[in-house]
């Protein structure tokens, strides 16, 4: 596993010399929110030279109507009753099984449909030129269904211009796919209905044979997968072996989104305390940061009786964990010790304490659990959340079972062991 991100690093650094089509695609979330992708584009103007830029255009502009539609709305509110199109309720998620498919022929759908079932009363303001409102000309909760459902074309049009000029690295994400061994690990009697093949239902045939090709995927290209595995079928061969021969790729690439990927050094978890970790982080010298910081990883980053606590310290930047906020950027970690937040998002937002929970998760050594990549066949970028209610993976998650088992697995008495 460790030989994956040494490979890893070596194809990102040989990447700087590569153009853009070649490079790995930039770091965005799945689900990032309108106003970050305004910025992205903002930052990157050649996408305006982009053939798809003119046929999206309608879109992009409607979507950033929307947004500005909701600064206006809220610049006559009081902090405490501002309108967010962000919350635990609004936000959404891509499941492994109904991922999202995107190309500009379905996005122009999208937008289609949009137009015809919103509300008049809102239509009319997006689309139009007149001043913006300063209040919504409907509910307040129909305004922010209307208002989510129209950020949400824009944010994919907006995702699929910037990742574009990345098609190769798009292309080359295919081999992380993991559908396959996903779907075919929570089979009932895999091994024995595999050995079975002729007795199965062309319907089963057909499920199970998309999946094992998709399981030898992640260690091949789908043309040989798909030969090798049609051969074994004319043959009458052991179709369970093909399974047992591409399993081992598939498990190694689906257990990585979930393994710790960098220790830590600073941890202090030891079996004579076992109901709490310490990690020293530098203190903000700001009483609201800090209290915001250590108020929701300690939330969120406790499994039962266990409890991760946050001591701040006096210290070195570059040697210990801290927290800083830039403007107009999107969250992010630098490993291992930086965590860099948005100064223009209030730190009151369910996305602002979401995303601190999350980012600290990489601030711990786990990796997002999110897959996209541009499937050549189908003309589509597909994407998809490992599991929706992962904190590391999707703004609808939560920490699980699993964090803190490979916590424990990498942590406790880690200083003992070293």
């Amino acid at each position: 596993m460790r030989q994956f991100f040494v490979f890893f690093a070596f194809v990102f650094l040989a990447s700087c010399s590569e153009s853009p089509s070649q490079q790995s695609p930039p770091h965005f979330e799945l689900d990032m929110t309108g106003p970050e992708y305004q910025r992205h584009l903002s930052e990157n103007p050649e996408v305006l030279n982009d053939p798809d830029f003119k046929i999206l255009k309608p879109i992009l502009d409607l979507g950033k109507r929307n947004l500005d539609w909701l600064i206006r709305i809220n610049q006559g509110r009081a902090a405490g009753n501002q309108i967010s199109l962000t919350s635990e309720a609004t936000m959404r998620g891509y499941p492994i099984d109904r991922p999202r498919e995107y190309n500009v022929r379905v996005i122009l759908g999208w937008h289609r449909d949009l137009l015809k079932k919103m509300p008049q009363a809102m239509a009319k303001v997006l689309t139009g030129s007149e001043p913006l409102p300063a209040n919504p000309t409907l509910t307040e909760a129909d305004y922010i269904f209307w208002g989510n459902e129209t950020d949400q074309v824009y944010q994919v049009a907006a995702r699929w211009l910037m990742l574009k000029k990345y098609r190769q690295g798009m292309i080359d994400n295919r081999r992380n796919d993991i559908r396959g061994y996903y779907f075919l690990i929570r089979e009932p009697e895999l091994a024995q209905r595999l050995d079975a093949w002729a007795e199965l239902s062309p319907a089963d045939q057909a499920k199970y044979r998309e999946w094992l090709i998709g399981t030898c995927g992640n260690a091949n290209e789908l043309l040989i997968c798909t030969r090798e595995l049609d051969d074994i079928i004319a043959k009458k061969d052991s179709v369970r072996g093909y399974w047992e021969k591409y399993k081992p790729f598939s498990q190694d690439i689906y257990e990585s989104n979930f393994e710790i990927q960098w220790e830590r050094s600073d941890i202090r978890w030891t079996s004579a305390q076992p109901a709490f970790a310490t990690i020293p982080f530098v203190d903000p010298k700001n009483e609201k940061i800090a209290t915001y910081l250590k108020e929701n990883v300690e939330a969120e980053w406790k499994w039962g009786a266990w409890q991760l606590l946050v001591q701040f310290q006096n210290g070195s930047k570059s040697n210990m964990s801290h927290i800083e906020f830039e403007p107009n950027v999107t969250a992010h970690v630098k490993v291992p010790n930086t965590i860099v937040m948005d100064e223009n998002q209030p730190t009151t937002e369910y996305d602002s304490r979401w995303t601190i929970r999350h980012e600290f998760g990489h601030i711990l050594g786990f990796p997002d659990c999110y897959i996209e990549f541009y499937d050549v066949d189908r003309e589509l970028m597909i994407s998809y959340q490992i599991d929706i209610t992962n904190l590391m993976c999707s703004r609808r998650g939560k920490l699980k079972q699993t964090h803190f088992d490979e916590m424990k697995r990498v942590y406790l008495d880690a200083l003992e062991k070293h």
